[in-house]
């Protein structure tokens, strides 16, 4: 009976440790704490301040996809990023099967998400670019302080929220802040090398972008295309510039339907020379990284993301952005400052209109700015292509 009594008791402690255990993991895994500056609301990330959401935008772009689905669990919130990577992985099942009514079944599913060519040929997010979508929900909203900002593949609108219900934070107009200016940016033209900036404003964030390049792989095979455009970004906080600019990449491949597909791929590095126009200092080559025939450089954190449909990479980033970077409680200590790795920064005077007006990667000398990119098919016409773009 002592016996018994003292194994009950046993059990009834080990019980009450695993219990006391099992929450204290919880409390300590928990990421969102009662002044973050970042919450979920109905759906939608609602951010405190312009710092807190550009901040977060370059670190949830730095993260794996593995990191990403991650932090969304915990955030408990759902990308437009994310739902557009479900859409191709249901794509990739049909192809896999070539199953053609189940693959339109899937094209109409996902209509918000994806915005398709008039011919059905081609599709992109529906959102302005990866580094948004990452932020934004399948609606392409995301609130900063008092206005809710929508996102769509052709402009951005702003509206500001008059109420705490959910109806009052879904935009529905409002005014545009942003709109695409070629409609069709695969035209490849003297615009596919210079990407525009706005003027920084105070606490805004101001983008500006180049038409797209394109080519072919560099062996035979089953048709394949790359892409790749030059972005930048402006953002004036208290009077400091903490501009960067980007370039993104994607890879199709035509299936079995005569659609292009975008398929996994990943960057194989950078070379050539960068020159860009600041407002204050005028054009400059902000550096050169290697020569034709030499080494591809791949600098940053942002070049670790590897087998992904979508890339955006941060190549060239304020001095003031680098070297002090804002510290978010909720982001992962590795990938608050984006930029520690990075060769490339621009040391700025300082001055309000100091902002970024253009970016022109080309170079001299025979020794244009390059980019490698790799992509990988899916089944069952698996095939593996290799790209080199010129900006030249």
């Amino acid at each position: 009976m002592k016996i018994n009594l003292m194994m009950r008791m046993g059990l009834l402690m080990m019980f009450v440790f695993l219990s006391c255990k099992k929450d204290a993991g919880i409390k300590d895994s928990e990421p969102i704490v009662k002044d973050s500056p970042v919450k979920v609301v109905d759906g939608v990330l609602r951010f405190s301040n312009d710092q807190a959401f550009v901040q977060t935008m370059l670190a949830v772009n730095a993260m794996s996809p593995e990191e990403r689905t991650d932090w969304e669990k915990k955030m408990g919130f759902t990308s437009l990023r994310s739902i557009y990577h479900q859409f191709n992985q249901e794509l990739d099942k049909m192809e896999a099967v070539q199953d053609k009514d189940g693959f339109f079944a899937v094209k109409n599913k996902y209509n918000k998400v994806a915005v398709w060519n008039n011919a059905g040929t081609s599709y992109e997010i529906n959102c302005r670019g990866i580094l948004e979508a990452g932020i934004v929900n399948a609606d392409g909203l995301v609130q900063i302080n008092d206005q809710v900002l929508q996102y769509s593949r052709d402009q951005v609108t702003t509206s500001t929220v008059s109420g705490g219900s959910a109806d009052a934070r879904k935009s529905s107009g409002g005014n545009v802040i942003w709109t695409r200016e070629k409609k069709d940016l695969l035209a490849r033209d003297q615009s596919a090398l210079i990407a525009y900036g706005g003027h920084g404003v105070v606490n805004q964030l101001r983008m500006g972008e180049g038409g797209i390049l394109s080519g072919g792989p560099m062996e035979d095979g089953p048709e394949a295309k790359a892409y790749a455009q030059v972005k930048i970004y402006n953002f004036l906080l208290n009077g400091q510039n903490r501009g960067f600019c980007t370039v993104y990449f994607r890879a199709e491949h035509r299936n079995w339907l005569g659609i292009m597909r975008q398929v996994t791929c990943f960057g194989g590095g950078i070379r050539g020379e960068h020159y860009v126009t600041l407002n204050n200092q005028g054009n400059q080559i902000l550096f050169a990284s290697g020569t034709w025939g030499g080494e591809w450089g791949t600098k940053g954190p942002n070049w670790r993301q590897t087998f992904e449909s979508n890339h955006e990479v941060v190549l060239i980033v304020s001095a003031e952005l680098k070297n002090n970077p804002v510290t978010i409680g909720y982001i992962p200590p590795y990938l608050n400052n984006q930029f520690a790795n990075a060769d490339f920064k621009i040391i700025e005077d300082g001055s309000s209109n100091n902002f970024w007006t253009r970016y022109v990667p080309f170079g001299q000398l025979e020794t244009p700015l390059a980019m490698r990119i790799y992509s990988i098919g899916t089944p069952p016409n698996a095939k593996y292509h290799s790209f080199t773009l010129e900006f030249k």
